[in-house]
């Protein structure tokens, strides 16, 4: 009698296992060609490199010292650099570094842990993470107000969808019909006023930050669900 705990495994079984490891193979080699690019497109974060990632980002919240920041971040590498710049892609690749100080420092950090030379922020870049920081401590109708005096526009924008809400048209509509209509309006005038897609010269209103304190404080004055 064959002893099938020696029975090889099915061609089809070690085509899958094959195909897993092909894989792997294309994403890594894609992640790894871009570890140093300003905005990867391809990034992980498991295991020792999410440890790494969120390492740095403590060690920032905290504004441990630089010297003393690299040298745990070094240690805890275990000598596989190429870790350390996975861990700071991945931050990269996550998109909230040019509006979020940690993420901007703790990408630093690791960037200077590897061997790499930085720089600390500009005047401007300062100036700019304190107005954002500033903006998600303030309750959101104060934020609000304060993105309205950088974006009059803003004003005018709430009283159309304010006007919108009562209008006749809608009197009959479904609740749902109701609330898809008005999401509409508002996603579809919003985004040029704020946020990336608005063009606007001021850092602080191009932000992904400013868009969503927009859209939270205009759609809890239009009465309408978040679902996200």
């Amino acid at each position: 009698m064959q002893d099938k705990g020696n029975i090889p495994e099915s061609p089809k079984g070690w085509r899958r296992v094959a195909g897993a490891g092909l894989l792997f193979w294309i994403l890594r080699r894609a992640e790894d060609e871009q570890l140093e690019e300003d905005r990867p497109e391809v990034a992980s974060a498991s295991g020792p490199t999410k440890h790494l990632r969120e390492l740095a980002r403590n060690l920032a919240r905290e504004d441990v010292e630089v010297v003393r920041a690299v040298e745990e971040l070094r240690g805890a590498s275990q000598g596989h650099g190429n870790d350390l710049l996975r861990a700071a892609a991945s931050i990269r690749h996550e998109g909230w570094i040019d509006e979020n100080r940690i993420d901007y420092e703790a990408n630093r950090l690791l960037l200077m842990a590897f061997g790499r030379s930085t720089r600390p922020l500009s005047p401007d870049e300062d100036e700019r993470y304190r107005a954002i920081d500033t903006l998600v401590t303030m309750p959101i109708d104060d934020a609000f107000a304060e993105l309205a005096q950088l974006q009059p526009a803003l004003l005018s924008f709430r009283e159309r969808c304010l006007l919108a809400v009562s209008d006749p048209s809608l009197r009959d509509a479904s609740d749902k019909d109701r609330e898809d209509r008005l999401w509409t309006l508002l996603l579809n005038g919003l985004p040029s006023l704020v946020g990336p897609e608005s063009g606007q010269s001021n850092t602080v209103l191009r932000s992904r930050i400013a868009f969503g304190i927009a859209r939270v404080y205009l759609a809890k004055s239009m009465g309408l669900r978040m679902t996200e």
